[in-house]
């Protein structure tokens, strides 16, 4: 939950605040328990080599049920929280009880059982908004004039949870082609959360020389991470909308029929100009890049590797964690406009010569990003950059068509499953279905 959060607010502050707060323990007893009995046991070496390890380390006990370990602690959990939204409606913008309740999504989010992760979604938001109420601002009575108290700030909890909510809501509107919960439109509550935005809606240049003509300081890693989660809300959107999107108010987030937007061609025109908007953000924001995110190595893989697709990838590493799982979900990105960009108008009847050139060069594009995700995976990243990496392998093997292609990207993400415990079945067998291969 840490890996975009330079502060590790979840690693840090979280353990020792559940000392005291029963919800804060069990939510995260929880979350351990399920990943403990998905993985079946397995634990990672902590701290590097060491002669002798500590007896948590060590401990070894055949007649626990991790699995339901978990599910005892997430009864209890929920059983704490209705508790706390019954009694006490403060008590729920509690910085303990907001961070309990993304710890119940990440619980789902490990299984990715649709329903139940949808519904902790839905709650974390509305206990986001009842956290945003909060911080509006107050009108001071006895006054001969209006004044209004400054807007409060979000605790750096409250930032934490925000985006780790946001980062999910934007997942589970790709997996489920919909809309975000977040309004991605709602720029206040963004830079509450700490987004750096130009005065025209444009994310503010993290590099610092691009930087330089703007005021304050540039944005950290883990913040300029968390602007892409922002720019891929709005391309699910974009998304999601389809042909039905009505791009003639600026932000305008209505579905509007198509039938009611005017001819075909002006619709077509709309959807063009606004994927030419998104692709535009999307090129602001990695020119602003610092060097951080830049690949620090690139090792061709050889035979010694013995792998199906040798000779294909490269090995792509970075010297962050977290830049390269940010780098991977920017490379879907562009892999998903890529493939969703809207033809052009038939109109000036262009050349056949002229759109099989256009086709050729997405596809050139396209693979070309799909080879970057599946060459960050293929470095063996740390276990955080591997749950995050389920859903550009999934675009990738969907775009590749050879099979020594495929079998690296189908590798990669059971070894997700089978190392760490984390879901990767649906996607493996969309794509088994996909390819017309059998299960395995």
């Amino acid at each position: 939950m840490d890996l975009f959060d330079l502060g590790c607010y979840f690693s840090y502050h979280v353990p020792v605040q559940a000392l005291s707060h029963p919800l804060l323990k069990h939510s995260a007893c929880a979350y351990a328990a399920k990943q403990l009995g998905r993985a079946k046991g397995n634990k990672a070496v902590y701290g590097g080599v060491a002669t002798i390890q500590a007896s948590m380390e060590l401990y070894e006990d055949p007649s626990v049920d991790w699995e339901w370990e978990g599910a005892a602690h997430y009864d209890k959990s929920i059983k704490l929280l209705m508790e706390v939204i019954k009694e006490d409606e403060h008590a729920t913008r509690s910085d303990e009880v907001v961070a309990a309740t993304a710890i119940l999504s990440c619980y789902e989010f490990i299984s990715a059982t649709g329903a139940a992760w949808s519904r902790h979604l839905n709650g974390t938001k509305s206990l986001l908004d009842i956290v945003e109420t909060s911080m509006m601002p107050v009108e001071l009575p006895g006054l001969t004039f209006t004044m209004f108290s400054p807007r409060r700030q979000p605790s750096t909890a409250r930032r934490a949870t925000f985006w780790n909510f946001a980062r999910q809501d934007y997942l589970a509107a790709f997996i489920n082609d919909c809309h975000t919960r977040l309004d991605t439109d709602d720029l206040q509550i963004w830079k509450d959360a700490g987004l750096q935005l130009t005065n025209e809606g444009h994310i503010v240049p993290s590099d610092r020389q691009e930087s330089a003509f703007f005021a304050g300081e540039t944005m950290g890693e883990d913040m300029i991470s968390n602007a892409l989660v922002w720019l891929s809300s709005r391309i699910c959107n974009y998304l999601a909308a389809g042909e039905s999107f009505n791009a003639t108010p600026a932000g305008d987030r209505s579905m509007t029929p198509r039938a009611e937007t005017g001819t075909i061609g002006e619709t077509q025109k709309s959807l063009l100009e606004r994927w030419h908007a998104l692709y535009q953000e999307l090129d602001i924001w990695y020119n602003g890049l610092p060097i951080t995110f830049r690949p620090s190595a690139r090792i061709r893989q050889t035979s010694r590797d013995n792998r199906d697709g040798n000779g294909l990838f490269q090995e792509i590493w970075y010297v962050m964690p977290m830049c390269a799982a940010t780098m991977q979900h920017y490379h879907m990105a562009r892999v998903l406009l890529l493939i969703n960009k809207p033809h052009e108008t038939t109109a000036g009847r262009t050349t056949i010569g002229a759109r099989f050139g256009s086709y050729r060069s997405i596809d050139r594009e396209a693979t070309r990003h799909c080879y970057e995700i599946c060459g960050i995976a293929l470095s063996r990243p740390q276990a955080s950059v591997r749950v995050h990496q389920t859903q550009p392998l999934f675009v990738a093997g969907q775009y590749f068509e050879q099979a020594n292609e495929r079998k690296v990207v189908l590798d990669l993400l059971k070894g997700i499953k089978e190392d760490l415990g984390w879901s990767t079945e649906d996607q493996v067998k969309q794509l088994l279905r996909q390819w017309g291969w059998a299960e395995s």
